[in-house]
């Protein structure tokens, strides 16, 4: 009784075969759900759950356990015999499709590597190829360069000797009266002064307009000739105006092609002379007109005059000359005529009491010529020593003045006379 009431009390896995302790209702082995107290051994005949049909046991198993002793599961050579009451396991739907989904990611992951080497190797290609073009193409654009400066420079040459052919000559203001210091009428030297002052200001020589000329600030209009002559040297660096010069000879000669210097030798109502160089052309003067000009002065000399003896001068360098307005008079734009004193009118003028200007003969050595027409080759009326008092009465032809001595009306050369 004993026996049967403890073997009754056993359970076992109808799974595995294994022995449940206690009131467990899983199996601790399997986890599959134990029988019901009461109810723990296999029905006879017949084995633990997984053992063959019809109670066979295999080999190194028992079907039922010996007196006494517990039931032991058999050794199957692949695990537990699928026997009866044992369901095979069902794949599940969403793994597989985790699998397929998983795959799929791997193919698309391959080809995506696979196409992005492709590219890779063809933008390689590519940035090769453009990077030989360019290569190519920058060697073209030096070569073209190099060709384009080779060019250039031959233009430039050719140019350059074009000019030089055309504009044979042209001078600056410094290196044109540089050049004439040594001419054989009136001679100078060029002090650092007068160098500087061409040098700085050679848009002045000539000047474009009168207003090129007085807007530069370099015009002395109290500059007079008795200053240059005492001290030339000290004024080379101002502009001089002769407002009242009137021409007593000019001449204009071509240096080269287009290109002019006009010579003019002038005297002022004192009867100062100047030599004034001036670069280009003044188609509107000639001899006896009368003009205003802005000169730089060069220094002081002298020139062998017609009569023999020699002639003090100034020359200059001429910045702007023009001619006296047609409507104005000499006499109107000179200073205002002085009367002379009675006694020293009719001892010049031979008891004419007219009254005119008195002038003296200077400049010479020792007398001029009164001649009887305003010419170097009228006949000669007589003599008038230097120092001598004539009365001026208006100017005339070839530099000439008209004048009266000791009674005797003729014509002698502005540049011996002098208020």
């Amino acid at each position: 009784m004993s026996d049967n009431n403890g073997s009754d009390k056993k359970r076992f896995c109808t799974n595995c075969g294994t022995q449940a302790i206690g009131n467990e209702k899983f199996c601790t082995n399997c986890g599959a759900q134990l029988p019901p107290m009461g109810n723990s051994r296999p029905a006879s005949g017949a084995g633990p759950a997984g053992s063959p049909p019809g109670g066979e046991t295999p080999s190194g198993g028992t079907g039922t356990p010996p007196p006494g002793g517990t039931w032991q599961q058999p050794a199957y050579p692949n695990g537990s015999y699928p026997g009866n009451g044992q369901e095979k396991k069902k794949k599940s739907p969403v793994k597989l499709i985790l699998i397929i989904a998983g795959v799929v990611i791997i193919l698309l992951i391959a080809m995506t590597v696979m196409s992005g080497s492709e590219e890779n190797g063809d933008s390689q290609a590519v940035e090769a190829t453009e990077a030989q073009a360019e290569a190519a193409g920058g060697e073209t654009e030096e070569k073209l360069s190099e060709d384009e400066g080779k060019t250039e420079a031959a233009g430039s040459a050719e140019e350059t000797e074009t000019e030089k052919e055309t504009d044979v000559g042209r001078m600056t203001a410094y290196e044109l009266y540089s050049a004439l210091q040594d001419n054989e009428v009136a001679a100078f030297t060029l002090n650092e002064k007068t160098s500087a002052f061409l040098q700085d200001h050679d848009d002045l020589f000539p000047a474009a307009s009168l207003e090129a000329v007085t807007g530069a600030g370099v015009v002395d209009e109290s500059l007079e000739a008795r200053q240059i002559t005492k001290s030339p040297d000290r004024y080379g660096d101002r502009l001089m105006y002769l407002p009242e010069l009137q021409v007593i000879q000019i001449t204009e000669g071509e240096i080269d092609t287009d290109w002019y210097l006009t010579e003019i030798n002038a005297i002022d109502m004192a009867g100062q002379q100047y030599y004034i160089f001036y670069e280009g052309t003044l188609d509107d003067i000639f001899e006896n007109d009368w003009i205003t000009a802005y000169a730089l002065a060069l220094g002081s000399t002298t020139f062998e005059n017609t009569e023999g003896g020699e002639t003090w001068t100034i020359p200059m360098a001429g910045s702007y000359v023009e001619k006296w307005d047609e409507t104005g008079s000499v006499q109107a734009a000179a200073e205002p005529v002085m009367p002379v004193p009675e006694t020293e009118s009719q001892a010049a003028s031979g008891g004419d009491a007219g009254m005119y200007q008195t002038m003296y003969v200077v400049n010479c050595n020792e007398s001029i010529t009164l001649r009887t027409e305003p010419s170097t080759k009228a006949a000669e009326i007589c003599q008038i020593p230097l120092g001598a008092v004539v009365s001026y009465i208006e100017p005339a032809e070839n530099g000439f003045y008209k004048v009266v001595y000791l009674g005797q009306t003729g014509y002698a050369l502005a540049s011996y006379l002098s208020f």
